[in-house]
């Protein structure tokens, strides 16, 4: 069972926030300059909930791109604890890079966002490579060579 641990609400127990809680799953239709992030992501603590949300991303083991805030979700969105998916389109990648992303949420008593990862904590994140490099040439028999 992935764990699903609480986007840091300012000071959760502190602040008496309804939480937000997800963690991130693998990009998906990633080519040389454009990817889908995603994630699993849900609201809990009855309707309206306004938990907001926004993806920061970035190479080099920074976080240079930030998405526009999503949310709040308000009435009706309250998952009742189970988590749902959320991806997002990003572009203007450069070919043949690393990206890593965590997604940001809060909850409706907090003006803080907390980032998590994978394993739904902020110390970890999600990865990707833009594009593949395919290179081909032929052998001393004429023969076609491909591969990476």
């Amino acid at each position: 069972m992935k764990p699903t641990l609480v986007f840091l609400c300012g000071l959760a127990l502190a602040l008496g926030c309804v939480a937000c809680s997800g963690y991130t799953t693998p990009a998906t239709n990633v080519t040389t300059t454009s990817a889908t992030l995603n994630a699993m992501g849900g609201c809990a603590g009855g309707s309206p909930n306004p938990c907001s949300w926004y993806w920061r991303y970035g190479t080099g083991g920074q976080y240079q791109f930030t998405t526009p805030v999503q949310g709040p979700c308000g009435p009706g969105c309250d998952t009742g604890g189970t988590t749902a998916p959320l991806n997002q389109a990003v572009t203007g990648l450069t070919p043949y890079t690393q990206y890593r992303y965590q997604i940001c949420g809060k909850g409706d008593n907090s003006d803080t966002f907390g980032c998590v990862g994978p394993d739904g904590t902020g110390s970890t994140s999600q990865a990707f490579t833009t594009g593949t490099k395919f290179t081909y040439g032929y052998d001393s028999n004429g023969r076609l060579n491909s591969g990476p």
